[in-house]
């Protein structure tokens, strides 16, 4: 039985599943090579491109429905054989090249990790359950819930425009910044009631926190410090971060911090006149600079002020980290590709080499005499193969 794009059947193993994805991607393949050979024959990063922004999304769709079977050894190798022919491609490896092998050359998470990784996001963000990778504890408490936008009317989505406008320092003018120096994230805020300087506040973030979080949570706290205010009608906030500002002009946004920012506008907004502006960074204003002095110092200080949840970025990061350290497990024990491991011994995300010869070299599956003598044939090497025998040790 299809339903919503995927196969089901009784005993949930999703064979079928994945022998119809891996024939659908083995021809969408073949497609892309006879149509554009020759122009991806000397381009393989785009197909690279093409191969994550499409086709891997396109075989992990569903992982909400199967991903709670990747303990099962059947399905992680029909997943990484499913990614064999596209990273056949990608390199430009010989068909015979090791499968553990072609990964490591791509820079490309075996299938079956990236799998474990869409799905343990899942999890956490969306389904807000505990997750494992490894020996580390994934909980939904230690990071932001994201906001289902689904679940606000249109008519009550609320967007915050801004203008571009040359500071003012009166009536009263609020300038915002966010810094961040050697990983540790500071964020300040300085108001001026007609040119003096009247309050200052700031903090250190956590330093998993981005500038850009930064920023956004810098115009809260000055909506905030608005709320206080008793006698003075007219407000302008000033920021340099034009993505800050975008994002809560943007009604659609789930970021949990932009929400809270737009509902601490709308409570201000209730008895005072507020205006968001956006201004040139570092052109020399009093205010801007002051501003960014003290998100700096906030850096300085030997702990975080707040305790935040860390965001989706961070999540993403933790769990990719903790995969690529079971990829160099698996690539350590491994009995294949031990050629490839002398001379790339730890994996990455970093494509090694976007020259077939070298990936022939790499993988000892190539125009190679020993390598064709394998199967009763005779070759005369070319130049730049007989050179890459000799001295590609060297190389690497």
């Amino acid at each position: 039985m299809r339903y919503l794009g995927i196969l089901w059947y009784s005993f949930l193993t999703f064979t079928e599943h994945f022998k119809t994805i891996r024939k659908k991607v083995d021809i969408l393949t073949c497609q892309l090579n006879s149509v554009a050979h020759r122009f991806y024959s000397k381009r393989l990063n785009l197909f690279r491109r093409i191969y994550v922004a499409a086709i891997e999304p396109y075989i992990l769709f569903g992982h909400g429905a199967w991903g709670h079977r990747l303990n099962l050894l059947q399905i992680r190798q029909s997943l990484n054989s499913i990614q064999r022919r596209p990273l056949l491609k990608i390199t430009g490896a010989f068909r015979t090249a090791p499968s553990e092998s072609l990964p490591v050359i791509a820079g490309l998470l075996p299938l079956d990790l990236k799998a474990i990784e869409v799905h343990s996001i899942f999890l956490v963000n969306s389904c807000r359950e505990e997750t494992k990778i490894g020996a580390t504890n994934f909980l939904p408490i230690e990071y932001e819930e994201k906001v289902n936008i689904t679940n606000i009317h249109p008519t009550n989505r609320i967007s915050i425009p801004f203008t571009i406008q040359e500071p003012k320092t009166e009536p009263l003018a609020i300038f915002t910044d966010g810094s961040g120096i050697d990983d540790k994230i500071g964020v300040a805020f300085v108001a001026y009631y007609h040119g003096v300087e009247i309050h200052t506040h700031m903090a250190r973030l956590p330093d998993y926190y981005s500038v850009f979080q930064a920023e956004v949570l810098g115009i809260k706290m000055a909506l905030d410090f608005c709320a206080t205010i008793q006698h003075i009608k007219d407000i302008h906030i000033y920021s340099y971060s034009r993505a800050a500002l975008q994002s809560l002009a943007d009604p659609i946004n789930h970021n949990s911090i932009v929400q809270k920012t737009k509902k601490a506008f709308l409570k201000s907004r209730e008895k005072l006149n507020i205006k968001i502006h956006w201004i040139k960074a570092h052109i020399g204003h009093q205010g801007n600079e002051r501003a960014d002095q003290l998100a700096k110092e906030a850096t300085q200080r030997p702990s975080p002020d707040l305790t935040i949840p860390k965001p989706t970025s961070s999540l993403k990061r933790d769990i990719r980290t903790g995969l690529i350290e079971q990829w160099n497990d698996r690539w350590f024990m491994s009995t294949n590709g031990r050629q490839t491991y002398k001379y790339i011994p730890l994996v990455g995300l970093k494509r090694i080499t976007e020259i077939p010869q070298v990936v022939h070299f790499l993988t000892n599956h190539g125009r190679f005499q020993h390598y064709f003598f394998r199967y009763g044939q005779l070759v005369c090497l070319t130049a730049f193969d007989g050179l890459l025998v000799v001295l590609g040790p060297f190389f690497f």
